[in-house]
């Protein structure tokens, strides 16, 4: 059994004493109680000229700008190889760096010196703006080096980190006029999707950042991009657009009601492509958003505009039985609201037939009762539908904005609101 050396004793060691275990005591680095509080630097000063040698492989990484563009020699692919190697090196120096100002439970705190040079190198990392330089570059790294760019990147958006810290990344991301629309633009790369669609994702998990991204209507090239061929970038920007609606909907929202007719034509793309799942994942975030209570005004429109339930009508007869089942969740809300008059002219005139679609539709798990109690409202509901009296005559590119009491949402389902429709798992 080996014997470890104490502060304050005289004891003998085995050979089997760990040289890290002696080095960390002959340094003085446990308190009294002997615990450690902090680590010794590893080489001297070369954390803090990570940095440094970081502006220097991005030099060389620019000076390959054309490598990609040409038949790569042996020599540039060994060149680009030992840049990756250096980044990787410099990056996990910076790592630790951000590891040490993290806030962790049981962590022992360090010296506040050790803390203010931690921080000093962290303002020097975004003062030479080397996370976005190096998601420029991102596409002449070797694999493992985008790894740890983007664990980087994502580390800097901790939210244990000091607040110091974190003021300074927010600011930098906010106020830097490319380090967004680079996320974004990764998607036109299916390599750099994977690592980018991650840092965008940690970025949007901030309420200023978020807010930075719809103000910018980069809302807009994510849809876009969520339409795309490559089953990889489409279902990474439905990600990443799960997260700006769902999660920051207080952000989200109001942006959504102020540019409703922009999204919606470009979102219908989604729902209209041939794309199998486009289509699925596209009908899955709707219905999500729709039936949350935070895009009400979303909601109010969506469901006057007769088009909306005429592409849905359509989706319900659609070849696919998950595609059927994912119509519905949308179409129910069509239903189980106040009805415009053209909306209800047109359920009115189908009626018949969609009580028997409708009544066909089987969920994927036969123990779902969620989806049969809203199979069953929606039936209920369409099979007595009687025409509407049209006393107010909608043009085809009306859409109602709904305000007073007298314009209040069908409530004989639910003594509460529209909004207690069951939300079914899809």
């Amino acid at each position: 059994m080996p014997l470890y050396l104490t502060r304050g004793t005289s004891t003998t060691s085995s050979w089997s004493l760990k040289p890290q275990d002696l080095i960390r005591r002959l340094n003085g680095t446990c308190s009294q109680d002997g615990h450690f509080r902090c680590l010794p630097r590893k080489g001297g000063n070369r954390r803090g000229d990570a940095v440094r040698k970081l502006s220097v492989d991005i030099e060389q990484l620019y000076a390959q700008e054309c490598v990609e563009s040409r038949c790569t020699s042996p020599k540039e692919k060994q060149t680009l190889h030992m840049l990756s190697e250096d980044v990787q090196k410099q990056l996990h120096f910076i790592m630790d760096v951000i590891k040490e100002l993290t806030d962790e439970k049981d962590k022992p705190p360090c010296p506040k010196q050790v803390q203010v040079e931690d921080m000093n190198i962290l303002d020097d990392l975004l003062s030479a703006d080397i996370p976005a330089q190096l998601l420029a570059k991102l596409n002449l790294l070797d694999f493992e080096a985008r790894k740890d760019v983007m664990n980087v990147c994502c580390a800097l958006l901790w939210v244990d980190l000091p607040d110091k810290v974190d003021r300074q990344v927010l600011n930098y991301i906010i106020y830097h006029p490319r380090f967004l629309p680079l996320l974004l633009e990764s998607y036109k790369d299916e390599e750099a999707t994977l690592h980018c669609g991650v840092v965008l994702r940690s970025c949007l998990r901030h309420d200023e950042l978020v807010q930075c991204f719809v103000d910018g209507n980069m809302v807009f090239d994510l849809i876009g991009y969520a339409g795309h061929s490559s089953m990889d970038i489409s279902q990474d920007a439905f990600c990443s657009l799960r997260e700006v609606l769902l999660e920051h909907r207080e952000v989200s929202a109001p942006w959504v009601n102020s540019h409703y007719k922009e999204f919606m034509e470009q979102y219908n793309t989604l729902l209209e492509s041939q794309d199998y799942l486009v289509v699925r994942s596209a009908l899955t975030l709707l219905a999500f958003v729709l039936l949350n209570g935070r895009f009400k005004s979303m909601m109010d429109a969506y469901i006057d505009d007769e088009r909306n339930l005429r592409r849905h009508m359509n989706l319900l007869r659609d070849p696919s039985k998950a595609i059927q089942l994912d119509a519905f969740h949308v179409f129910k809300i069509f239903v189980l609201n106040r009805m415009a008059p053209k909306v209800q002219q047109i359920l009115y005139k189908n009626k018949d037939k969609l009580v028997e679609l409708v009544s066909s539709l089987l969920p994927a798990r036969m123990d779902d009762n969620a989806f049969f109690e809203d199979q069953k409202k929606v039936v209920e509901i369409l099979g007595p539908l009687t025409a509407p009296s049209l006393k107010r005559v909608m043009t085809k590119d009306t859409i109602c904005s709904l305000s007073g009491s007298d314009e209040e949402h069908i409530t004989s389902l639910s003594p509460k609101s529209a909004y207690s429709i069951t939300k079914t798992q899809i």
